[in-house]
């Protein structure tokens, strides 16, 4: 997010987004909206991996200390035996949620940067931001569990 906030905040700077206004693009369309997608695919995604690689270091971690007696199928199907089928639902919403809500802060936060913003106070205004919504978003998706 901070190097999207970075770009874009040196495109509010130097005037160019007003540019797009000027001739009639709108800019969170074509700025804003792509890379919000993109980011929450990229949680999405990046979520998942986490996943598989905390299941597979726990089984190799139960495995080497003796807690785990069963095969990589056997300790699989027992981890998908424990989740509820509502575990299956919050999770991608809270990923592509996560992604496209940090995506957002950083676009929003460059967006409303005024000319005389420091690009270092424009960073850390955006990553507290985006820190704070993923962090309320992953709170209340939690609860509805």
């Amino acid at each position: 997010g901070a190097a999207m906030l970075t770009e874009l905040g040196q495109l509010q700077a130097e005037r160019q987004i007003h540019a797009l206004q000027a001739q009639g693009v709108d800019p969170f369309s074509l700025l804003a909206l792509p890379r919000g997608v993109a980011f929450a695919l990229a949680a999405y995604t990046l979520g998942i991996v986490f996943i598989l690689v905390t299941l597979a270091v726990g089984f190799a971690v139960g495995s080497l200390f003796g807690v785990v007696q069963d095969s990589i199928w056997s300790f699989l199907d027992t981890v998908l035996r424990a989740a509820r089928p509502t575990d299956f639902v919050v999770f991608p919403v809270k990923m592509l949620a996560i992604g496209l809500l940090v995506a957002a802060t950083a676009c929003l936060t460059a967006l409303s940067a005024s000319p005389d913003d420091d690009i270092g106070h424009l960073i850390s205004r955006g990553f507290i931001r985006g820190i704070l919504a993923v962090m309320l978003t992953s709170g209340l998706l939690s609860l509805a569990i």
